[in-house]
């Protein structure tokens, strides 16, 4: 047992501070969660900042003026998707185009495989189905008109929040300029309220969470970029409806671990049955969606990954769909970062753990033999 005077009131201190700490990111999460409606753009330039910062920095240390070096890189950023917007539009415009003509033979199609298979009664052409449709609705607007008013206030009410969330996502560009152009401004007052005997600690722990979610973020980006082609090129030679869309998709949810390849799988196999002309465009989406979860398995986030953020496939995806419950659409985009920052603080604190006087304390005393070992070891 100690005898060092010093170390109850030690002690003492370390439980104030871890309580103080953790009180402060109790708060944090309550104000992350009443504020996350109105983050989203914010969280978005902020995340564009993130990544343009290195960029920036280089251009500041050849003396172009942050403010100028910000305003490049975003504008680069900008026509950059844009472009890349102008490229992808006329694919998928073209795809629905096509898909939307062949829904009719499609319907027909599918109501006779009904007819014969199930036995069910299903119009003879998407018209008549159409008509019998709007005949049950007016019916049903008849029946119901007071829930169904209602219902379609909520949906006019829907409307206009998209209207207003689009607006919000047109701030995004002025938002990002002001974070790259002060990024070091923000970076020092930050330090600042860090405590001078805690700095050295602090910031070598914010250097590894930096280190490794801006490396994950970085390669995930373009591991999502790369499927996402790599997808719309694949199920667009085997020939199924709504490839592009179908592989951009699949290619972009890859940020959720399982999620991005089943979802894309399912709706891959839907179309490819939809638009039924054999087994072959069926087999292909299974081969597809088969080697290309190995290509990205063993060959794309490994090299362009890299550094592991340490929280494993279940790890990411549990911090995915936590987030999304806790805080909405930001916690989406936010789960596997802040999952990643809180795995480097506990890896640190177990290793204090391990090297703290409470855990040691009688280490050095031998351990106690078991009744078998005793038996044993009896001559």
């Amino acid at each position: 047992m100690s005898t060092d005077p010093a170390a109850a009131p030690r002690r003492t201190h370390a439980l104030v501070q871890a309580v103080l700490v953790g009180g402060i990111a109790v708060l944090a999460c309550l104000a992350l969660s009443w504020l996350a409606p109105v983050l989203t753009p914010v969280v978005f330039a902020l995340g564009i900042a993130y990544l343009l910062n290195p960029l920036a920095t280089r251009l500041a240390r050849r003396r172009v003026p942050r403010p100028i070096a910000a305003g490049i890189l975003l504008l680069g950023f900008t026509l950059v998707a844009a472009g890349l917007l102008a490229m992808l539009i006329p694919l998928l415009a073209s795809d629905v185009r096509r898909f939307v003509a062949d829904l009719p033979a499609l319907f027909e199609r599918g109501a006779a495989w009904a007819r014969t298979a199930l036995g069910a009664e299903v119009p003879a052409d998407w018209e008549s189905a159409l008509g019998q449709f709007g005949g049950s609705l007016h019916e049903l607007l008849a029946a119901g008109g007071g829930p169904l008013l209602r219902a379609a206030l909520a949906a006019v009410t829907s409307v206009l929040g998209l209207l207003a969330t689009l607006l919000e996502l047109a701030i995004i560009p002025v938002f990002a300029f002001y974070f790259l152009s002060d990024w070091p401004g923000i970076v020092l007052a930050l330090k600042k309220l860090v405590p001078p005997r805690h700095r050295a600690v602090v910031f070598d722990v914010l250097g590894e969470i930096d280190v490794r979610v801006s490396v994950w973020l970085r390669g995930q980006l373009t591991v999502m970029a790369t499927l996402a082609v790599l997808y719309s090129v694949a199920l667009s030679i085997v020939g199924i409806q709504l490839a592009v869309p179908v592989g951009m998709l699949a290619g972009l949810l890859t940020v959720v671990p399982y999620v991005g390849a089943l979802i894309g799988l399912g709706l891959a196999v839907s179309m490819a049955l939809l638009g039924w002309q054999g087994p072959g465009p069926l087999v292909g989406v299974v081969v597809t969606f088969v080697v290309l979860n190995v290509v990205e398995g063993f060959v794309l986030t490994p090299r362009l990954v890299g550094v592991k953020v340490g929280l494993g496939e279940a790890g990411a995806l549990f911090a995915v769909l936590a987030g999304g419950h806790l805080f909405g659409f930001v916690g989406v985009m936010l789960g596997v970062p802040l999952a990643a920052a809180a795995m480097v603080l506990v890896r640190r604190g177990a290793v204090r753990w391990e090297k703290s006087d409470l855990y040691l304390r009688g280490a050095s005393a031998p351990e106690p033999a078991s009744e078998p070992e005793k038996e044993s070891a009896a001559p």
